[in-house]
């Protein structure tokens, strides 16, 4: 219980220097630029953003490793206006009462008011070194890790009768302009092959929505807004774009409304006092943040029924003071290591009395250590993930250490269905590739990120929305890798059985659709990235090519996470089709391959020697291939030493 404290403390703390810091940017830019805050009109002069808040719509959802095992990798109720010239619709909130499940069974964990004044901008202080919360947040992208989440959702499926939160069958849909950038809040209508409107979205700030037809869907169906429409078939790409006339328009400053949803169950044992030791953490990151936002926080208090209160909601507001005042009502109390009442406070915070802006961000944080309570007749957890949805709120959950698998499932669907993230917090703990022995193969996130400060995931998180809401992009980084090198003792082999596991993991772990053990798929030869020198050189490349391909097949079959179909005789049918092994790198290619093979999948890989200078000699490129779309699902990459290859 002390250790919960800490962690329910320690993030009260963050929020607190959070909501300072990005006051005082969002202070100095209404400095700046006195736009008013219900009608902001258009950079271009176009038309102007809708006024109004508009309501979540809820629609009826179907039934679809832990933290520390999973692979890691970074807005409500809108109004009419999506962010583009012309755009109306309406919207309305429909909340079916849900067949109330059982309390789930709590086991070990498996991971660790009313607008008022505007704040005033405050100058930033001299540079020092920043202050740590001693609170590290790990974060989990289960829209990036997709096939991850999907054999994680079926492992445990069957433990606890979670919410059907729907998830498979995934198709992006990509809302751009006319010079292909990513449009916001735009109001998305999908109609089924018999016309039917059988869904509702509005986009996130990258310009896009997730959608996720029946499985046994079939036929064309569409997707329309704002005049422009795409068809596709639901059983075709898992990539679909549709295009508006014009550019986006995006407003400035861009609205951000943050709600924080906290579990405040059990005791704190901490005086609220302490926060303001944690001010300046957040406050010193970001001062000087751009573009600066026009900020407004919300809160949302919840207890379990039985306690001195359930529900304490308190609408978004530009008072900094008065939200404040809010916070510091989160002492906590009642309660207890049980599941709690998160599907009231989830429905509170999604709920259009909340006052979300029309046109900007709007994310909400959960933060709990318990699952969720269902009671009858309550707003279930699943319901109020369709309304984020519809309205454009990004949820991002955060775990704290004493979560059980049950709430850690419960928070991982909240997150990917509203295209957040799943955040676990520890406290003290080692990092997971701290101590041990120097292995043979290391894993080069590059740019990639983990775990960092919690206050450090948040302003990240809000940052990426900025980012894109204002044009820019949040890049994926293209420096993860896994290298192997030889260590004394360890046969080659072993070590590139190793290697290609790990890479061949990540590969299907971030497949953008469903693969599972039973999915038909072949591995292929080794082609060659680049041309060779001629001569020996070049026979030494093949003879490396070839065995790093046995080895990628070893690795493949021991993973035993795909059903791997016959080869046969491969060299007669590339003849067949008038292919050479090198041309199979083409995903085009390869899936004509593909077919002949009866595979669904393909895992392609190319090898590609290295400069003498590199210490690696050379570097493999997987690609895992849908064959009936030619669709590259996911790249994995591997080096691989020079002391392992054959000469």
């Amino acid at each position: 219980m002390e250790t919960n404290t800490t962690y329910r403390f320690l993030f009260i703390a963050c929020i607190a220097a959070f909501v300072l810091s990005f006051g005082a940017c969002a202070g100095a830019a209404r400095a700046t630029d006195p736009v008013a805050r219900e009608t902001p009109a258009s950079a271009d002069g176009g038309v102007p953003a809708a006024t109004d808040s508009a309501a979540p719509v809820a629609a009826e959802p179907r039934m679809e490793k832990s933290a520390k095992t999973a692979p890691r990798e970074a807005e409500a109720g809108g109004a009419d206006s999506p962010g583009f010239v012309d755009e109306e619709d309406s919207s309305g909130l429909s909340r079916p009462s849900p067949t109330p499940f059982a309390d789930a069974a709590v086991g070990p964990a498996r991971g660790s008011g009313t607008s008022g004044a505007s704040g005033t901008a405050r100058a930033p202080g001299p540079a020092r070194a920043p202050a740590e919360s001693g609170l590290k947040a790990g974060v989990s992208d289960d829209n990036a890790q997709y096939n991850w989440f999907m054999n994680f959702l079926t492992e445990h499926a069957g433990a606890w009768p979670f919410r059907p939160v729907p998830a498979a069958n995934r198709i992006i849909l990509s809302v751009i302009d006319a010079r292909g950038a990513g449009v916001p809040n735009a109001a998305v209508s999908i109609r089924d092959a018999s016309g039917t409107i059988v869904d509702s979205a509005r986009s996130y700030a990258d310009g896009r929505i997730f959608l996720t037809p029946p499985a046994d869907a079939r036929g064309n169906w569409s997707a329309e807004t704002s005049g422009a429409k795409v068809d596709f078939d639901p059983s075709g790409p898992r990539s679909i774009e549709i295009t508006l006339q014009g550019e986006r328009r995006t407003p400035s400053p861009v609205p951000m409304d943050i709600v924080f949803v906290m579990d405040t169950t059990g005791s704190m044992g901490e005086e609220i006092e302490r926060l303001k030791a944690t001010v300046d953490i957040i406050r010193d990151n970001l001062d000087l943040a751009a573009p600066r936002p026009r900020l407004r926080f919300g809160l949302v208090l919840y207890k379990d029924r039985g306690d001195e209160y359930l529900v304490h909601s308190y609408p978004l507001t530009d008072d900094l003071e008065n939200f404040r005042r809010n916070l510091a009502l989160a002492s906590a109390g009642g309660g207890g290591d049980e599941p709690e009442d998160l599907e009231s406070a989830l429905a509170a915070a999604v709920d259009r009395k909340m006052l979300w802006n029309a046109d900007g961000v709007r994310l909400v944080f959960v933060v709990t250590d318990a699952p969720a309570q269902a009671y009858p007749g309550a707003v279930g957890y699943d319901k109020s993930a369709e309304a984020a949805r519809a309205a454009g709120i990004r949820i991002h959950t955060i775990g704290t250490g004493g979560l059980p698998l049950a709430g850690e499932y419960q928070l991982r669907q909240i997150a990917q269905r509203t295209r957040g993230r799943y955040i676990f917090l520890t406290y003290g703990e080692r990092g997971e590739s701290e101590g041990g022995a120097v292995g043979a193969v290391s894993h080069h996130t590059g740019s990639n990120w983990t775990a960092d400060r919690l206050e450090a995931v948040i302003i990240r998180l809000a940052k990426e929305e900025l980012s894109l809401m204002s044009g820019g992009t949040v890049s994926v980084p293209s420096d993860d890798w896994f290298e192997a090198k030889t260590i004394g003792g360890r046969p080659s082999d072993e070590i590139l059985d190793e290697l290609f596991g790990e890479a061949i993991g990540r590969l299907l772990d971030y497949s953008s659709a469903a693969v599972g053990a039973s999915t038909p798929a072949a591995v292929l030869p080794v082609g060659l990235g680049a041309p060779g020198t001629g001569g020996t050189a070049d026979a030494a490349l093949l003879r490396d090519a070839e065995r790093f391909g046995a080895r990628l097949l070893q690795a493949t079959v021991a993973s035993r996470r795909l059903r791997l179909v016959e080869r046969a005789d491969l060299q007669s049918v590339l003849a067949e089709l008038e292919l050479s092994l090198s041309a199979i790198g083409d995903p085009e290619a390869a899936s004509r391959l593909g077919r002949l093979l009866g595979a669904e999948v393909l895992v392609v890989p190319t090898l590609v020697p290295l400069d003498a200078a590199e210490p690696a000699g050379w570097e493999l490129y997987l690609k895992l291939v849908r064959v009936a779309t030619a669709e590259i699902l996911s790249v994995s990459r591997a080096r691989i030493g020079r002391g392992l290859g054959l000469d």
